[in-house]
């Protein structure tokens, strides 16, 4: 009996949830702030690396400063408007992306993947990660026929990665194709 694309895309979301909630369980069991302390680390080395910590700290208090003068504005507005019309707007208000918080972003990734990879904990929530990447492609591996199997086992040899942990597994099992035979 061969499995539908509906039900390999359920079994590929339902696997995923279950990795995630495992990392939540680990992270919570052994260090709560792990991630988000990685996360901080990450995104101050990735600012250090681009060159960019003082002026980064002057753009985050001119934001702040910003901010605030950005909102005295909208209470004055308001207030204004609520004068001359009996009732307030809401004021509009526009974030812009730029580049050099799409560079601290890309960079604290980096960063990241290096800081999880020097804590036990890292190293354990990356190959969860990892295998929650390759879901898709794990989860097809299982309902393919060998031939298939063949062939991804080939174009990994090719180019020289590594199958997942789960992939080495499925792969290591017959097929349906020749379990029932």
């Amino acid at each position: 009996m061969s499995i539908t694309v509906a039900e390999k895309t359920h079994w590929k979301e339902r696997i995923a949830q279950k990795i995630e909630r495992a990392i939540k369980e680990l992270v919570a069991t052994h260090d709560p702030a792990f991630l988000e302390t990685a996360s901080q680390r990450a995104r101050d080395a990735a600012i250090r690396t681009l060159g960019g910590a003082a002026l980064d700290a002057e753009l985050e208090t001119l934001n702040r400063d910003r901010d605030r003068l950005k909102n005295a504005v909208t209470a004055i507005e308001r207030e204004l408007e609520a004068l001359v019309e009996g009732k307030p707007r809401k004021a509009y208000v526009h974030y812009a992306d730029s580049n050099w918080s799409r560079a601290v972003a890309h960079q604290q990734e980096v960063e990241l993947q290096r800081i999880l990879s020097q804590a036990p904990l890292g190293q354990r929530i990356l190959k969860l990660r990892s295998e929650q990447e390759s879901l898709l492609d794990t989860v097809w591996l299982s309902t393919s026929t060998v031939q298939i199997r063949e062939l991804w086992k080939n174009v990994t040899d090719l180019l020289s990665d590594e199958l997942s942990e789960l992939q080495k597994k499925v792969l290591a099992q017959p097929s349906s194709e020749e379990g029932s035979k």
